[in-house]
């Protein structure tokens, strides 16, 4: 038992050394200046630094303890003080060094997209590990070369994660800590980590790529990151991360373009969560046009530009930018529905752009859609609104139906803050700038029966009694306006 000990200790220690050396190498080639500085560190780990350990043992207390007189008398030989202050020097630059260029995080400048590259090499052999950087770098300049044919060459900033930060990245992936600390110190945005290996398979080597993503966008809530993390990760494992190691050329190109699909497809969704729907556009339609995605990515991809594309539309409505924000929104309205045929409300707010260019048969037809593929009952309100909207008795009475059928297990399906920033308001412009006094119905019921404000219904009914009593189209509504507010 005792030899097996013994034995497992210089297993250890030999594995400690070769694991050194191993470190040592990757200090050597990790970085762009490593051929000119690498061996500078190969110097500093096996001559300086043992020799500095080596005049610290021999002088000062350790030379009283221990009585070293030979050694003693070779350190007298030479001015002891300047050799100290030289060799603590060249310790000290040796710590700045390695911190600056190992321990220190990589910052991507603020004017661009940070895309991180952070492959481990743990399980490259020492004689492959200089090949799998350069691979690494091509990788890198390959993917370069391709924003650049896109035309987002400019928007991109490529940072290689050195072996330090990668292989601690990729052992504690997991912590949430790290991944918050990592994102706001190098403020890149999309980071692909994991680990490289190369083997031999049917005869041949292969470089075998697995990777995994980390997107960093600040204001992404926990829930979504955790969800776009579920499908970032299946797009990835679809993709083909194994190349041969003779055919470097198709690795090369292959790797690159999985890359880039990648960050196009992280950056464009969690653009649209980070509220810029204009930069998740340019990315996703880049995306689609050009890479074929498994039909479920493809689906998850097509709806987030259809939801960026929407929000846009809703941005222009809601506050009527520029004099042609009409047909802006029109336009982009129209996207998000060729993007997702049966969303509601996509439908919804083109019956209301059809609505404000006075077209209500567009708009009817509009809501008939939005009827499909409802999720609130909000379609409701808006025929009730157009069928009133057109005045003549026969749509009075159709609109009077509708608000009738309108229960309260469908007004349970609406935010109430959409009735205070979008219902009300429009009813009260239709009253102010078009006169249309039957709209002080749809004020009643929305305030009776909607929000529960009979102080406010009663104040409405009085003005709709005083401007509409005259008129006998009004007589139905007044009656039915009546019973809300004494029911």
């Amino acid at each position: 038992m005792e030899k097996q000990d013994n034995y497992q200790t210089i297993k250890d220690i030999v594995r400690d050394i070769w694991g050194l050396k191993l470190h040592v190498r990757k200090l050597m080639y990790h970085r762009n200046f490593a051929l000119y500085t690498g061996y500078l560190f190969f110097f500093f780990s096996y001559f300086i630094i043992p020799v500095l350990i080596f005049i610290l043992l021999v002088s000062g207390i350790s030379r009283i303890a221990l009585g070293f007189n030979v050694l003693s008398y070779i350190v007298d030989l030479f001015d002891y003080k300047i050799w100290r202050y030289i060799l603590g020097s060249i310790f000290l630059v040796y710590v700045l060094i390695y911190y600056i260029f190992i321990i220190r995080y990589p910052r991507c400048p603020k004017n661009k997209i940070g895309i991180g590259v952070a492959f481990t090499y743990d399980l490259v052999g020492v004689k492959k590990l200089k090949a799998a950087l350069y691979y690494r770098d091509q990788i890198v300049r390959e993917l370069e070369k391709v924003l650049d044919q896109e035309k987002f060459g400019h928007l991109f900033k490529i940072i290689k994660i050195n072996d330090y930060h990668a292989n601690r990245f990729y052992k504690k992936f997991t912590n949430r800590f790290l991944a918050h600390k990592y994102t706001r110190k190098t403020n890149i945005i999309f980071t692909i980590y994991g680990y490289v290996k190369n083997e031999k398979y049917d005869a041949k080597n292969q470089y075998k790529y697995e990777l995994e993503y980390l997107v960093g966008h600040k204001t992404v809530p926990i829930n979504i990151s955790q969800l776009m993390s579920r499908k970032f990760s299946k797009h990835l494992h679809s993709q083909k991360w194994e190349f041969e190691e003779n055919n470097s050329g198709k690795m090369l190109e292959g790797v690159a373009n999985n890359i880039r699909e990648n960050a196009y497809f992280a950056i464009g969704i969690s653009s649209f969560y980070s509220q810029n729907p204009i930069l998740a556009i340019t990315f996703l339609d880049k995306l689609l046009g050009n890479s074929v995605l498994r039909p479920d990515l493809e689906l998850y991809a097509k709806n987030h530009l259809a939801f960026s594309h929407l929000s846009i539309a809703q941005v222009f409505t809601n506050n009527k930018i520029g004099q042609d924000w009409l047909n802006i929104a029109f336009n982009e309205t129209e996207k998000a529905v060729k993007f997702k045929p049966n969303y509601y409300d996509a439908y919804i707010l083109l019956s209301v752009l059809h609505y404000k260019n006075k077209k209500i048969d567009e708009a009817l037809n509009a809501l008939k859609e939005a009827q499909r593929y409802q999720c609130n009952a909000v379609w409701r309100f808006n025929e009730a609104f157009l069928h009133f909207y057109l005045t003549d008795q026969k749509n009075l009475e159709e609109g009077l139906r509708i608000y009738k059928n309108i229960k309260n297990k469908h007004i349970g399906t609406i935010d109430k803050a959409i009735f205070h920033k979008q219902i009300i308001p429009s009813l009260l412009e239709a009253i102010t700038d078009e006169q249309k006094n039957q709209f002080y119905f749809s004020l009643i019921f929305v305030y009776a029966k909607v929000l529960g404000d009979k102080g406010k219904a009663i104040e409405y009914y009085n003005l709709f009694l005083d401007k509409g009593k005259n008129n006998t189209d009004m007589k139905i509504l007044l009656d039915a306006a009546e019973k809300l507010i004494t029911n």
